[in-house]
């Protein structure tokens, strides 16, 4: 993987209370994330051709976010918008759920991070 700095776009879509997808997993719409403290956001990262939805939530702190396959969550705040959100680290693709990739992200300050983002 290449190091790299990303351009992160997300929006909160819906607030998730249905039973469809987990912390980290794809959702479409309104009620498709299964936990209440999660909601549906649209990310894109143009610098890895990368753009989908997935369920997270806002954080203000890593301990904001859960683990997932092993893997902790982290709460970062990527390219422009300010609005934290949780991400699970990863080191491959085959680390993080369905539909996601594993990336590396400069998060300035020589600090590398590689989380799974939706690819979907």
């Amino acid at each position: 993987m290449k190091k790299l700095s990303i351009i992160l776009a997300f929006a909160a879509l819906a607030v998730g209370c249905g039973n469809i997808g987990g912390t980290y997993e794809e959702c479409y719409s309104d009620n498709t994330c299964d936990r209440a403290v999660d909601q549906c956001f649209s990310v894109s990262i143009p610098a890895e051709a990368t753009s989908g939805d997935f369920c997270s939530r806002v954080c203000s702190s890593d301990f904001d976010c859960d683990g997932n396959r092993g893997w902790g969550g982290v709460c970062y705040s990527l390219g422009s918008d300010p609005t934290p959100i949780c991400f699970q680290q990863c080191d491959f693709n085959s680390d993080c759920e369905f539909s996601s990739v594993c990336i590396e992200v400069s998060l300035g300050g020589g600090v590398v991070d590689f989380i799974c983002v939706p690819d979907n």
